[in-house]
């Protein structure tokens, strides 16, 4: 599995594959090899309003819990009007499904990493790192990068807490 953990000059052979989810403006970049992306013709099965995700996608004979995000990355309530385009990550305890508004794909050959600050850890946001990158256009951008298992242990902490209050 990649993992983007350091400042990294990426050799040709071993360019990093990355997807940009685009939550409203929001970006966050995850490795490539832990998203499924799902066709536009996805069936969403709508849940009841007590349930903390928003309903299920059904991929190959199974139903994944769905969720998206705002783009201050609060989960949604609501189903969003457009269909929004979705894929299935794979975390060490299974498969959640995200709405996202875009996804792109991008290849990296070199990329600067950091760990996310202390003032941004206290916020307890799905981030793992921030990094530099140049996008295809060749303009340096910030980007925030998550991966499987940080957006899984997000939701669950998010839907702990919004079950207490």
């Amino acid at each position: 599995m990649t993992s983007i953990t350091t400042t990294q000059q990426i050799s040709i052979a071993k360019q990093l594959r990355l997807c940009i989810l685009s939550f409203n403006g929001t970006e966050i970049l995850i490795a490539k090899n832990e998203v499924s992306l799902v066709n536009a013709g996805y069936v969403f099965e709508k849940n009841s309003p007590a349930d903390t995700h928003l309903g299920y996608i059904s991929d190959a004979e199974k139903k994944i819990n769905l969720y998206g995000f705002s783009s201050t990355l609060e989960l949604i309530k609501f189903y969003p009007v457009e269909k929004s385009q979705c894929i299935i990550t794979r975390h060490a305890r299974g498969e959640i499904a995200i709405l996202c508004q875009d996804i792109k794909e991008i290849t990296l050959k070199s990329i600067h990493t950091q760990p996310v600050p202390e003032c941004m850890r206290s916020t307890n946001m799905p981030l793992t790192h921030l990094c530099l990158y140049q996008n295809a256009h060749n303009e340096q951008k910030m980007g925030m990068i998550s991966n499987a298992d940080t957006l899984f242990n997000y939701i669950l902490n998010y839907t702990d807490k919004v079950k207490k209050s």
